[in-house]
């Protein structure tokens, strides 16, 4: 009935935008019986998981789909189908959403909010693709679709997201300072070195006469390749000489500020150093080490463009980021994962779990109490597991059988002790309490896994033998001893554990624009005519994406030699710059100092739990006393304003006169408060403060 619909309409509403205050395309009703039905439906947990399902499917095709797929393939026929049912099952969920939520003219509607744009633009360009696939256009606009696993509605990643939008002012501030310094350095750069990088692929004639210039290089003969020569195809083989630069070079201000962000990435920077160092002047051959103080602009650049810059923009996410998880506290991780992050973190007091043990009556367990309970023990024990740690470091190849024996006689005394430390807790505890604790725990296990690879030594376990020497393997664990007895090793695990759940987050993210960027490079780079066809890595598929010396690889991709050197400077050009670039900036400089940033706000945490840290700047320091010094002041004039009017109806009670503090004014002047009421008499309160 219409009554139940006008009920059930709050509850809709809740936890959503205002979009169910207004119509939609001015027919459906915010209590419309169908708009209704659609939007439970959307909000469906099943429902938005079968949603989830289809945008894994889809990403899994796009990683399936190679451009060297044959066309008439059974593969190739299969992805278009799946693409084609995909693409309708997106449609209509996008259909929904536009007749719940509206078009565009009122706050939440579909066009109005940041997700189901981008989830619209994905599937208006795949309807077009899909029904004009022959135009060049159509095909290439198909590539939109590596940005559906952005769609993955999972809280973590979209608070990510957001919190990278919202903190792009102070990111993009930061970058116009970057990009002010690599232009200052750039046309520095361009100043000096524009075209003295050029060089001769041969360094010599047979005759031992050394290619000084330009004019020498005579270009499109063949030489035989030497240990000196610039030859990619080996030593002793034919090769036409060329005159040409490196692919990193400084001959106008778009190569020198590539260049330079080239260095800011640390990629290969000593090659730089030495081509400059070696530059003569312009169609001059290189000569080795002909002006050394050329390398102070590459360490000034370094310092400034690289420490100074890059180290600003790590400082600017950290501060922002630190604002706003002070606003919003649940910024990059749920409440839910803090809580489940906080079991594993250890107490800041090691001696807390020994206040909550009763101590026992019997006679053997209360001596074990007074053991184990001591300072000492704690100390001795930290000591027996430093010592160990030494040990474990101590094996080497080529070892003695009395090094060996050695050795496998100091862990036996090792295990002893802490089965002997491991007796002493469980009589002073008790099983249950021993065993309530997940450290004892881990210890216990450790204990228990030591003891097969002990006996290994003396005994024949055949066929399994290599088994156990697996549990060899945990007695590493030890080393957590360490981390819950010392202070600082606890702050910074404590700092480890706490930062799981925003690094999690935020490598997710990190994974998925890999994953993005993977795909769009299969796309561009992984065809039959691909410059990296036959090279490792290549794209041919999708498995062979990541890899060292990115600016090798986007000068393979601009289709330079093997030498890095005679690129083309067209559109593939452009191309590579802004997939390779693009991808750095966002990978390399934006998301992992993020993750520097929730490293840093969580160590400051755990430091101010810990006790190393009191205040977390001086300014709160100052802060707090400036408000304690108001609060005592204004709890002063208070106690006074109190004392005069306690005196003025003393004064008012003697002389049989009513008092009426509504109609009293309160005055200050030098001599203290005077309360004057309307009788016209005046009483004075006491001194100053």
């Amino acid at each position: 009935t219409t009554a139940d619909v006008e009920e059930l309409l709050p509850t809709l509403k809740k936890d959503t935008a205002d979009f169910l205050d207004y119509d939609s395309f001015f027919v459906l009703a915010p209590n419309n019986r169908f708009r209704l039905f659609l939007h439970r439906l959307l909000r469906n947990r099943y429902f938005e998981s079968f949603i989830l399902i289809l945008i894994l499917i889809s990403s899994i095709l796009l990683a399936l789909d190679q451009p060297t797929l044959d066309p008439n393939s059974q593969l190739k026929k299969a992805l278009h189908v799946m693409n084609i049912i995909l693409t309708i099952c997106f449609a209509g969920e996008m259909a929904i959403k536009l007749v719940v939520k509206g078009c565009f003219l009122h706050p939440g509607a579909y066009w109005r909010t940041p997700w189901d744009v981008l989830d619209g633009v994905i599937v208006i360009t795949s309807l077009a693709s899909l029904f004009v696939s022959g135009i060049g256009f159509f095909k290439s606009i198909r590539m939109l679709r590596v940005l559906r696993p952005l769609r993955f509605d999972i809280r973590g990643m979209q608070m990510v997201v957001e919190t990278l939008i919202v903190s792009i002012p102070a990111v993009i501030s930061v970058f116009l300072f970057g990009g002010f310094l690599f232009l200052i350095f750039g046309i520095l750069g361009t100043q000096m070195f524009m075209g003295k990088l050029y060089r001769c692929n041969q360094y010599a004639f047979p005759n031992g006469t050394v290619i000084a210039t330009k004019d020498m290089c005579v270009e499109g003969e063949t030489f035989t390749c030497t240990a000196y020569d610039t030859c990619s195809t080996g030593l002793g083989s034919n090769a036409t000489r060329y005159w040409s630069t490196p692919y990193r070079n400084f001959d106008n201000i778009g190569r020198s500020t590539y260049t330079l962000y080239v260095l800011a990435t640390g990629d290969d920077i000593m090659t730089v150093v030495f081509n400059l160092i070696d530059a003569v002047d312009v169609d001059k051959a290189p000569v080795i080490n002909h002006n050394p103080w050329a390398g102070l602009y590459v360490l000034a650049f370094v310092f400034f463009g690289t420490f100074f810059w890059i180290n600003l923009l790590v400082s600017v996410i950290v501060d922002y980021y630190t604002k706003l998880a002070s606003r919003q506290g649940d910024l990059l991780q749920s409440k839910e994962a803090k809580e489940w992050m906080r079991v594993f973190q250890f107490s800041a007091k090691s001696q807390d779990e020994w206040r909550m043990v009763p101590v026992p009556t019997n006679p053997l367990r209360q001596r074990c109490y007074q053991i184990v309970s001591k300072t000492l023990f704690d100390t001795c024990i930290i000591g027996v597991i430093m010592i160990n740690v030494i040990v474990m470091t101590l094996p080497h190849r080529g070892a003695s059988n009395s090094f060996n024996n050695v050795i496998t006689v100091f862990n036996w005394v090792f295990t002893m002790i802490f089965v002997i430390e491991a007796i002493l807790k469980l009589l002073a505890m008790g099983v249950r309490m021993y065993f309530s604790d997940n450290w004892n725990k881990l210890d216990f296990f450790i204990i228990l896994a030591s003891i097969p690879d002990l006996m290994s030594t003396f005994l024949e376990f055949g066929s399994v033998s290599k088994f156990v020497m697996v549990f060899r393997l945990f007695r590493i664990g030890r080393m957590f001893k360490l981390v819950r007895k010392i202070k600082g090793l606890r702050m910074m695990f404590n700092t480890l554990i706490a930062s799981l759940p925003a690094v999690f987050n935020v490598g997710s993210i990190l994974f998925l624009l890999t994953y993005i960027y993977a795909i769009l490079g299969m796309n561009i780079y992984g065809g039959a005519d691909s410059p990296f066809a036959g090279q490792q890595p290549n794209y041919s598929d999708f498995g062979d994406f990541t890899g060292d010396g990115w600016s090798g690889d986007m000068a393979n991709a601009a289709y330079c030699n093997n030498d890095l050197m005679q690129c083309q400077y067209g559109k593939d050009y452009v191309i590579a710059s802004l997939f390779y670039c693009s991808f750095l900036m966002i990978a390399h400089f934006v998301l992992l100092n993020l993750i520097i940033a929730v490293i840093i706000d969580n160590f400051v945490s755990s430091a101010q739990s810990e006790g190393l840290l009191k205040t977390n700047t001086f300014v709160d320091l100052l802060r707090t006393i400036i408000t304690l010094r108001v609060f005592v002041r204004m709890l002063r004039i208070q106690i006074e304003r109190m004392k005069s009017r306690d005196l003025a109806e003393r004064q008012l009670e003697g002389d049989g006169r009513s008092f009426d503090l509504n109609k009293t004014s309160l005055y200050r002047f030098k001599t203290g408060p005077v309360l004057v009421a309307e009788t016209g008499k005046t009483g004075g309160g006491g001194g100053g403060m």
